[in-house]
Order: structure tokens, then C-alpha cells, then sequence
């Protein structure tokens, strides 16, 4: 089951909205909300019966944020969202909670308790951000029984640290690389390698803007497209801190290079594949080692920085084809990719996304929408996709979903608009499936 994803989320702190009357006895059974208002208002508020389970598979920490004593069903508001219910678990923890009615002696006490854990919380299988009754009448579910709430720390903001110097023209693409550092492609056509925001090398890639980038962490290839219709990888020497040009690819695009993936299927060989504006799709072999430059053919470069003439390897597609109807946004290979049975999923502007065999250059899997793709990558340990659209939202594929006749089938989950404007690029954590990052113009 693939768990909805918490993107660019900044999770507030609950605390300061709560009051000194905002106390939960347990011989009551009656939780008020941090948003309730008092007085009777509060004593004829509807009541939701609940239970508190804390997630499995995560380990306790140092936070010690599982409740003990079993499972005990409490009454809360049914208006109860999710910072109420963590006001609740924090209470029930013995964690402070911030008040500006707080008195002196009050004050006193909660110097000696933990700082409070701001929690997450699932509600039939699903991120709760509803008031409590909504959920449960959306989904179906009964009030007659105590509702089972799951609860975890929530995954706080990422914070910032540090930023690097003005760059001289737009930031077009983007990947994060080994170490913590990130390599990016502009619209003065330079390659940037970078380290703590910190530029280690860079070097001008091409004579137009610089539309899409991929990274392979193994050998430091970069293979970089542009508007100016070239295709080239370049190599980063940590040790000598240079980007150097590695190969040119001709004889696959004639318009604008949209999208690029680069894979290392076995440890000796890579393949990059690449897709244009008029939705062309070519591969690549990607040449590796002294010996593949010895037997590539080879043609006259200019350098970056003189006028010296250099030879460099020149490489042709191995398989072209018409994969659709418009521009290509994203490229990747499937999780399952192995030397003998590799696949590609392609997602285009013309609302579809396509799983292609490519030792036999057919399409396998066609999920057509009603929105343009603008972007897409896959999980880093399994084949569920993300995408993002021009409405601002993006939308999951799990593409290991199996049909009641053994087939492939796919589940897609929308979510909720996160953006105010079009979703430009996502990618998902190298790290942790359940975390993925998104922007918008």
C-alpha cells in the first residue's frame, strides 16, 4: 500500500493557540479541541469516540512518543482536527503545552515536563486534515464505534542551510548528488557542480539554455539537453574539482531536447535516454573507460575556456522512435530494469504516461489522463510514479497493482491542490519512499 506523501508541509506549532482550561480528564472522557470555544458551547459540542494507536515500524527514538497502558477509548469533538488531536497525545504524554494564560505556578510545573512532539495522524489508512466527523462520513465509517487514529511524529520542515551566491542567469534543472551536493543546469547553457552551496566547477555545456539534466552518482557522468538541439555527458573529477567533456551525441533529436535519464544497469555499462519537444524518444549507449574512447569514433570540440581544438568521443543513438504525440516532460527507467529485460516510463504533454520495452521499442502500458504531465519521477525502491499537472497537483501510479485476471492493473491517487501555480518538478527522496519534494512556478 502506498501511503499518501507529506510535500513542502511546514507542520505549525500547536501549542500557543491552547488556554489553561483546555485539560483532558480522563474520568470525563472528554477531550476538548484546541480550537473549541468555552462554555457551554463546549458541553454541547458533538462527541467522536476514539482510540490512539501508535504507527508500527517506527522505531521509539529518543523522543519516547508511544503511549502505554493499552488502548483506551476516549471521547473528543467531532470538529477535531489534527493539531487538537496532538495537543491530546502530548497531554496524555505528560509534554507541556505553550499558553499565554498560563499562571505563575502553572508555569512552574512545566518546567519540569518535555517539550511537546507535534504528531501526524491516520484515519482509515489516510492522512487526516479534516475535522474528525467529516473524514469518517467521507469514508463510510461508522460512529456507532470507538474510530481507530493512528499516530506518529510528524516529519517537521526541512531547514535551510545556507545559500549560495546570485547565479548569473535562471536555474532550469536540477539533482541533488552524492556527499549533499546538488548539480544544476542554467539558462546561460553552464553546468554547475556545487557542494554546501559552495561551487566546485562549472563549465558552459552548450550555446542555448539547458532544459534537462541527469546525474549517474557512480561514474560522475552528467548528461545534459538543450534548446539548441545537442545532447553531451560530461565527467566530474572530485579530485582536480573539473567538469571535462566525455561525449557528443548526434543523430537522434532536431528540436529541443526536453528530458533525459541516465541508469547503470550493469556495473560496466550505462544507457541514457532522451526525449525532445515533438515527443521523439532515442538510446544511448554510454561509452565508459579508455577503451571505448580508443574505438568510438571521434570528432574536433572547442573547450570552454581557450580555442584549442580537442577530440571527443561521438556516439549514435541505438534505437529512435515516435513515443508521442507531444513534448516529453520526464524520463526513468522501471525499478525492475535488468540487462536483459530494461523498461522506460515516459510521461509527455500530451496527458499520458507510457511503460515501454526497450529491447523490442513497444509499448507495454498507456495511462491516459486528463491533464498535462509537467512532471514525474519514480519511487526509489518500487514502480508507483509521481506526477505533476498544471492544476496544481500531482497525482500517484502504482503500477503494482494486479487485476483479479493477473494482469497489471494501476491504482492512481490524487491529491489535493499544494501549489498556487503549475507544478514544474518533483523528485523523490533517494532515502525514504514516503517523502517526496515538489515546486511550482
Amino acid at each position: 500500500t502506498v501511503q499518501p506523501v507529506t510535500h513542502g508541509d511546514c507542520y505549525p506549532k500547536h501549542t500557543t493557540e491552547l488556554n489553561t482550561s483546555n485539560k483532558l480528564t480522563m474520568a470525563k472522557s472528554s477531550v476538548p479541541d484546541a480550537q473549541s470555544s468555552s462554555g457551554s458551547d463546549e458541553e454541547d459540542a458533538e462527541q467522536i469516540r476514539i482510540t490512539l494507536t501508535p504507527a508500527s515500524g517506527i522505531e521509539e527514538t529518543d523522543l519516547h512518543w508511544k503511549l502505554t497502558g493499552g488502548v483506551v477509548p476516549i471521547t473528543v469533538p467531532a470538529d477535531i482536527r489534527r493539531r487538537g488531536l496532538s495537543v491530546v497525545v502530548n497531554h496524555l504524554l505528560g509534554r507541556t503545552a505553550d499558553s499565554d494564560d498560563q499562571s505563575d505556578n502553572e508555569e512552574e510545573e512545566d518546567t519540569e515536563k518535555l517539550a511537546p512532539i507535534p504528531f501526524d495522524f491516520l484515519l482509515n489508512g489516510r492522512l487526516l486534515r479534516m475535522g474528525l466527523e467529516t473524514v469518517a462520513k467521507r469514508d463510510g465509517l461508522s460512529l456507532e464505534e470507538a474510530l481507530e487514529i493512528v499516530y506518529f511524529p510528524a516529519v517537521s520542515a526541512p531547514q535551510g542551510s545556507g545559500s549560495s551566491e546570485e547565479m548569473p542567469d535562471w536555474i532550469s534543472c536540477m539533482t541533488g548528488v552524492g556527499g549533499g551536493g546538488v548539480c544544476t543546469g542554467g539558462y546561460d547553457g553552464s553546468i554547475r557542480w556545487m557542494e554546501k552551496c559552495v561551487e566546485m566547477a562549472s563549465v558552459v555545456a552548450h550555446a542555448g539554455p539547458i532544459k534537462c539534466l541527469a546525474v549517474d552518482s557512480t561514474s560522475n557522468i552528467i548528461a545534459t539537453g538543450s534548446i539548441d538541439q545537442t545532447l553531451v555527458t560530461h565527467t566530474y573529477n572530485p579530485q582536480t574539482r573539473e567538469l571535462g567533456l566525455h561525449a557528443v551525441y548526434s543523430g537522434g533529436h532536431s528540436n529541443s531536447i526536453e528530458s533525459v535519464s541516465l541508469t547503470g544497469i550493469t556495473s560496466d555499462k550505462t544507457f541514457l535516454a532522451s526525449g525532445d519537444w515533438m515527443g521523439g524518444l532515442c538510446l544511448w549507449e554510454v561509452p565508459r573507460g579508455d577503451a571505448a574512447a580508443e574505438s568510438a569514433p571521434t570528432k574536433k570540440a572547442k573547450t570552454a575556456t581557450n580555442s584549442t581544438a580537442t577530440a571527443v568521443r561521438e556516439v549514435q543513438p541505438t534505437a529512435s522512435w515516435k513515443a508521442h504525440a507531444s513534448s516529453i516532460s520526464h524520463l526513468c527507467y522501471t525499478h525492475d530494469s535488468s540487462p536483459t529485460s530494461s523498461k522506460l516510463i515516459s510521461s509527455s504533454w500530451d496527458h499520458s504516461l507510457k511503460v515501454w520495452d526497450v529491447e523490442r521499442q513497444d509499448c507495454i502500458l498507456t495511462l491516459n489522463g486528463n491533464r498535462v504531465v509537467s512532471a514525474m519521477d519514480r519511487c526509489s525502491n518500487s514502480d508507483v510514479v509521481a506526477t505533476g499537472h498544471p492544476d496544481c497537483t500531482m497525482r500517484l501510479w502504482d503500477m503494482r497493482t494486479q487485476s483479479k485476471e493477473g494482469s497489471t492493473g494501476v491504482s492512481e491517487k490524487t491529491f489535493r491542490p499544494s501549489h498556487k501555480s503549475w507544478i514544474s518538478a518533483l523528485q523523490w527522496s533517494p532515502t525514504d519512499p514516503f517523502i517526496l519534494a515538489t515546486n511550482s512556478h
